[in-house]
């Protein structure tokens, strides 16, 4: 079976001395890990974003064709973009289940990708990123006044204005944590 998604390419690791297992953020079928010849795989680095024709296998997806759709090249113009950039991936892999639907979240992570490299106030948009998705998946607290303000946030103008209040980051980071640190 042939399936085409679009994707994000969180992570990549060597398998063997011709093969490497990507792990992909798509719309339709959520977190996914894709099996490639590394020949084959030619220019997949994380962060890689377009339409992917995919053929599920026993244990892997299998690439069939990937086409670049976003490039996110400035990001690798400041460390704190990239710092930034990595910090959402880690988000997403520690929150999102394997083959967990969630085309909102992605393209939320897809926009906020694309913004990174224009915004000064990279903690804010981290800040924002982890509300919205708390708020996604019904884990946002209410009663938290900073995370249900960051939640509402409507554009990124908003976002590269807001001022995160001293130890607001490290508050956010902990009720992130506390959402998702358990054991499978």
């Amino acid at each position: 079976m042939v399936t085409q998604t679009k994707g994000i390419v969180l992570k990549v690791i060597r398998y063997s001395d011709t093969q490497e297992i990507h792990t992909l953020f798509t719309e339709q079928m959520g977190l996914i890990s894709l099996i490639t010849k590394v020949k084959k795989r030619g220019n997949l680095p994380p962060l890689y974003e377009g339409e992917f024709t995919l053929r599920k296998g026993k244990n892997f997806f299998q690439l069939v064709d990937a086409r670049q759709t976003a490039h996110h090249h400035l990001i690798r113009e400041r460390l704190l973009s990239i710092e930034t950039a990595f910090q959402l991936i880690h988000i997403l892999l520690k929150s999102q289940m394997p083959l967990k639907p969630a085309p909102a979240l992605y393209a939320l992570f897809s926009a906020f990708l694309k913004q990174i490299p224009s915004l000064e106030n990279l903690p804010a948009l981290k800040a924002v990123f982890i509300a919205k998705l708390l708020l996604h998946e019904g884990h946002l607290d209410p009663d938290n006044e900073l995370l249900s303000q960051l939640a509402v946030l409507k554009s990124f103008k908003d976002i590269e204005l807001f001022i995160l209040p001293k130890g607001g980051e490290k508050e956010i980071d902990n009720r992130f944590d506390d959402a998702y640190d358990f054991i499978f």
